[in-house]
């Protein structure tokens, strides 16, 4: 299972599940996701949220359009978070320059990984 699944929040879970249902019945995607109809009415009214494993398997079942509109999400969502985590250690002075350091790294294999991608793109 993918790690970041598990740092996904509730408001996001049930974005995604609304993404999902703009094409499909409730009926139809619990089938999909391997929950019962009146669990998807639940994570709708807010009464509980779609589990790791649900979520992993609303990513399977997502077509390219819905993926685009969850992984948006997902990266808005695990950004926000870290951004929130940074801004807190800073304030505690608890922000080690190894984690700078460390975020720095990421952050450049990420912009690495998205200008191999924009390449691929400009040049098909």
């Amino acid at each position: 299972m993918s790690k970041f699944i598990h740092l996904l929040g509730k408001d996001a879970r049930l974005e995604i599940i609304r993404i999902l249902l703009r094409n499909r019945s409730i009926k139809d995607l619990a089938q999909s996701l391997g929950v019962t109809p009146p669990a998807v009415v639940k994570y709708l009214a807010g009464r509980t949220h779609p589990s790791d494993t649900t979520m992993q398997r609303a990513l399977r079942i997502a077509d390219d359009d819905e993926s685009n509109l969850i992984y948006s999400i997902i990266i808005r969502e695990l950004a926000s978070g870290l951004e929130e985590a940074v801004r807190e250690a800073i304030e505690k002075n608890a922000l080690k320059n190894s984690d700078v350091r460390f975020l720095r790294t990421v952050l450049r294999r990420i912009e690495d990984h998205v200008g191999r991608k924009l390449a691929e793109y400009i040049y098909v």
